[in-house]
C-alpha cells in the first residue's frame, strides 16, 4: 500500500515538471537568440558554407588510371596522379597543393618513388629484384586527398601497381687472353665477359655460360674448354660495373696432336641468364701450333767395326711425326782417322742420314770407340723458336781383322863352284 502510495506521487511530480518547463520556455541550445555570424562562423577569407545545401559525395575525387604498369629497371615514365575539389574556395576555383592536398602514405613501399604533389607527377623504376615470384607482381598505391580549407573533406583511391619482371637478353662482352698462339699440350686460362642485369648473387641467379661446337665441327675446340678452378666463385660480378660478370675459363688440348705446323680452331659460347632468356652464340678462334718431339735415331746398339780394312755405318735421325727441321753435329767421332757426318734425305729435311766412315788399326789398341752428337729439332715456322735438344752416344766395337799371312822367305841360291884348272 505504501509501495503504491510513493510511484504515484513520482508520477505526479513529473508532469509537474514537464508542465513548468513548457510554461517557462526553457531552451537547452546555448546559441540560442544569437545572430547568425555567431551561430555559424566564417573565417576570413573563406566562403559561408550554406548548410541547407548538402555537400555531394564527388565534391572532392582522386583522378588517376586504374593501374600503373612498370618493368623492372627501366623508367616507366611519369603517372599523373591528380584531385578535383568541386566547391570553389573565396569564389575561385580550388588549387591542388593550395586547397587540396594530394599524398601517397604508402609510398616508402616504393623503394626510389617520387610524387610531386603540384604536378601530380608519380615517378618510379622498380628496382631489379622487385618481382621475386612468377614474371609479374602486383602493389597497390594508396593515395589520400584532404583539404586544408573549409569544407573540411577527404578521399582515399587505391590504385594498382603491376611491375614486370625485368627479362633482358644477356650478351657476351669480351673474350680475353686467347690473341696468343697455343702450342700443343699447354693449358692456356682466359676470361669470358658477358653482361647479364638480371643476374645476382645467389647460386641460382648467376648467369650459365655454355661452350657449343661451331658450325665447323671438324675444327671445332669445344671439347678442350672447360671452368677454370683457380677461383672458388666462378662467375664473379664486375666490382666496377654490377651488370657484367666475368667467367674464368680454361684451354688444354692435352696430348692430342692437332697439328703439323699451325692451325686455326674455334668454339662457341652462349650465355643464359636465370629467367631464361639466351644471348646471341659468339664464335672464338684460337689458333695452335705443333708442339715439337725430341729426334730419333735408328742407332740402337754397339757397331762392330774390323780392325784393318774399311768399314762403313749408316744410320738416321729423324722426327717421327715429321713437324721439325732435324740437324745433327757430332761432338766425338770414334778416333783418329773416322769421318762422321750426314746429310738431309734427299725428300725430307725432318731427316738426316749419316755414316761412320772408319779403318781401324789393326790389331786394334783399344775395343770400344765411342761417338757422339747432339740431335735438334726445329721449327720451319720464324715465328716459332722452340727447339727440342737430344744428346746420344753410341760405340764402335772394333774387332780385329785377320792376321796378315807373311810372305815365304826365298831360298838362298846355291853357290856355283868354280873347277880348277
Amino acid at each position: 500500500m505504501k509501495g503504491s502510495f510513493l510511484r504515484a506521487a513520482g508520477l505526479v511530480a513529473c508532469l509537474f515538471m514537464v508542465n513548468a518547463c513548457d510554461k517557462s520556455n526553457f531552451q537547452q541550445d546555448p546559441y540560442a537568440g544569437q545572430p547568425d555570424s555567431v551561430r555559424n562562423p566564417v573565417r576570413p577569407g573563406e566562403d559561408k558554407i550554406d548548410a541547407s545545401k548538402p555537400i555531394p559525395s564527388d565534391a572532392l575525387k582522386i583522378e588517376a588510371d586504374e593501374y600503373f604498369s612498370f618493368k623492372e629497371g627501366y623508367d616507366g615514365g611519369a603517372k599523373i596522379i591528380v584531385a578535383h575539389m568541386l566547391i570553389p574556395v573565396n569564389g575561385r576555383q580550388a588549387k591542388m597543393g593550395e586547397d587540396f592536398i594530394v599524398s601517397i602514405k604508402n609510398i616508402s613501399n616504393f623503394p626510389g618513388a617520387t610524387y610531386d604533389s603540384l604536378t601530380g607527377e608519380f615517378k618510379w623504376i622498380p628496382p631489379f629484384g622487385t618481382v621475386d615470384v612468377g614474371t609479374t607482381q602486383s602493389f597497390d598505391l594508396e593515395v589520400e586527398v584532404y583539404t586544408k580549407t573549409q569544407p573540411i573533406m577527404m578521399a582515399r583511391k587505391s590504385i594498382a601497381v603491376f611491375v614486370a619482371r625485368s627479362e633482358n637478353d644477356p650478351e657476351i662482352v669480351s673474350v680475353d687472353g686467347l690473341t696468343q698462339r697455343i702450342r700443343e699440350g699447354e693449358k692456356r686460362e682466359f676470361t669470358v665477359t658477358v653482361k647479364d642485369p638480371d643476374g645476382d648473387e645467389t647460386a641460382t641467379g648467376r648467369p650459365r655460360l655454355l661452350v657449343v661446337a661451331s658450325s665447323r665441327g671438324a675444327q671445332s675446340a669445344a671439347h678442350m674448354v672447360t671452368t677454370s678452378n683457380s677461383t672458388g666463385v666462378n662467375p664473379m660480378r664486375d666490382p666496377q660495373d654490377p651488370s657484367k660478370w666475368i667467367f674464368r675459363m680454361a684451354i688444354e688440348p692435352g696430348n692430342q696432336e692437332i697439328t703439323a705446323s699451325l692451325m686455326k680452331l674455334n668454339f662457341g659460347l652462349v650465355v643464359i641468364s636465370r629467367h631464361g632468356r639466351m644471348s646471341a652464340p659468339t664464335t672464338t678462334e684460337v689458333e695452335f701450333y705443333t708442339r715439337l718431339q725430341q729426334p730419333v735415331v735408328s742407332w740402337k746398339e754397339p757397331v762392330p767395326f774390323i780392325g784393318g780394312q774399311p768399314n762403313v755405318f749408316t744410320f738416321t735421325v729423324y722426327d717421327p711425326p715429321s713437324e721439325g727441321r732435324v740437324e745433327v753435329v757430332f761432338s766425338q767421332c770414334a778416333s783418329s782417322g773416322a769421318v762422321c757426318k750426314c746429310r738431309p734425305q734427299s725428300y725430307s729435311s725432318y731427316a738426316q742420314v749419316c755414316t761412320v766412315t772408319w779403318t781401324p788399326p789393326n790389331p786394334p789398341y783399344a775395343q770400344h770407340h765411342k761417338v757422339s752428337l747432339i740431335a735438334t729439332t726445329s721449327s720451319p715456322n720464324p715465328w716459332d723458336t722452340q727447339v727440342m735438344t737430344y744428346p746420344f752416344s753410341e760405340y764402335i766395337r772394333v774387332e780385329p781383322g785377320p792376321t796378315p799371312t807373311p810372305a815365304p822367305t826365298p831360298e838362298p841360291t846355291p853357290a856355283v863352284r868354280r873347277r880348277k884348272k
